[in-house]
């Protein structure tokens, strides 16, 4: 904990303790109006909350030091003068003259999108030439489906579209850009951040949207938390990272290169779930590819998935390994494209994280003619007994595929019976 948050705890505790029982219930009745940015601390959180609760509470809900301001003026509006005068004080002896006020949440959208686009208003060319943004992008073709008849250029309209509700109603919180690899899908991702700072996107769903390189994070040296990379990407540290984070889904997450990542090494294998845990880029983007971590967030992903070039007659790719922890849509997409890679006799998803509908999706296309799939390698993989149910019935619909995970391994396939003979 940085020594001016473990400063702003113990002067919060400090006044709180100084509180009688009756002047505690007033305070406690008062912090529940306290508005900031339209929101305050629900009552289920405060109602039975003692002292250590409602310092946690503060500091979690406003951050440690705009959590002080709060303090205080909830204190003199529950007529407890005297504490508020010397909470003010002793803050002056501790952390020195107060800094300039924090900006509130609304405030401070309005400085980061400003950043947002001095930042990426021009991109460096090849001859590391500027070039607005604008110009240098170009539109793409982008299909909500595999058919060509339903795709749309890539403009503010389509792009607004990425984030509706999908047949069933439910919002979409992740969509993934596929496409081969030079195609401008990392081009794509910096125009939607640009046009959402610039007020053409997502303007009423989408707080702060955040860029982030994963190529970049896998080479960052050391640990890092998601609070960490929110700071870094802010045009300064005073930023209200605990406000964000309280509204998790009103934030965007743009992770261009999720393809380069590799797959997390055992002893990073637990998901990390705390914005603040410092872990490696690996755990942490893992993580919030598979809504381990702000679940609620929104996620656009640039992949350079090699599923339309596997399909190409002219591919002669044998072997594959795919090490992709999260993304369910695109690991489904590729599977589904099995049966168009004849040439492709192993694939090896050991690296991957399956859900029960990309499993079903698999078992699907594996018992296809067109499969031409001779093994498939699931070493590492967490699979459902409903899963492994699947893919043992597949092995037996198909006894030239050889599935190899230590479950199936543990249960030899049952002998096959020649057509001839039944």
């Amino acid at each position: 904990m940085e020594p001016r948050a473990a400063a702003a705890r113990e002067l919060l505790l400090g006044a709180l303790e100084d509180l009688s029982q009756e002047q505690l219930k007033r305070f406690r009745h008062k912090l529940r109006d306290e508005r900031v940015d339209g929101r305050s601390i629900p009552w289920g959180r405060l109602e039975r909350a003692d002292t250590l609760d409602l310092v946690e509470q503060l500091v979690h809900f406003y951050g440690p030091e705009r959590a002080l301001d709060v303090a205080k003026k909830t204190l003199k509006r529950a007529d407890v003068r005297d504490v508020a005068a010397r909470l003010k004080e002793r803050r002056l002896q501790s952390l020195g003259p107060s800094s300039p006020a924090l900006l509130s949440v609304s405030e401070y959208k309005k400085k980061y999108r400003e950043h947002v686009l001095r930042q990426h208003a021009k991109v460096k060319e090849r001859d590391a030439r500027s070039v607005k943004i604008n110009k240098r992008f170009t539109k793409l073709l982008i299909a909500e489906e595999p058919e060509a008849e339903r795709a749309r250029r890539s403009d503010t309209h389509t792009f607004n579209r990425l984030f509706g509700r999908d047949e069933e109603g439910e919002r979409r919180l992740t969509v993934a850009l596929q496409g081969p690899a030079g195609i401008g899908k990392t081009m794509a991702a910096r125009k939607i951040l640009y046009d959402w700072a610039a007020g053409k996107l997502y303007h009423s769903q989408v707080d702060f949207a955040f860029f982030l390189s994963c190529r970049e994070l896998l080479e960052r040296p050391g640990t890092c938390s998601l609070a960490d990379l929110i700071l870094d990407q802010c045009p300064d540290r005073e930023a209200p990272v605990q406000q964000m984070l309280a509204q998790s889904e009103r934030l965007l997450f743009i992770l261009d290169g999720v393809d380069e990542m590799l797959a997390p090494e055992p002893a990073e294998a637990a998901p990390c779930r705390d914005p603040h845990e410092a872990a490696s880029g690996a755990r942490v983007l893992g993580s919030l590819l598979s809504k381990e971590l702000l679940p609620a967030a929104r996620l656009e992903a640039g992949l350079r998935v090699l599923s339309e070039g596997l399909a190409s007659p002219q591919c002669r790719v044998q072997t594959l390994r795919v090490q992709q922890p999260g993304l369910q849509e695109a690991l489904q997409y590729m599977v589904g494209k099995l049966q168009q890679i004849p040439a492709l006799t192993t694939l090896d998803l050991s690296g991957c994280q399956l859900s029960g509908p990309t499993v079903t999706c698999l078992c699907t296309t594996l018992k296809c003619p067109g499969c031409h799939l001779q093994t498939l390698r699931l070493t590492s993989v967490e699979l459902s007994e409903q899963a492994l149910q699947e893919l043992q019935a597949v092995e037996t619909a198909n006894p030239r595929l050889v599935i190899t995970h230590p479950a199936l391994d543990a249960h030899p396939k049952p002998p096959t019976v020649p057509i001839s003979a039944l």
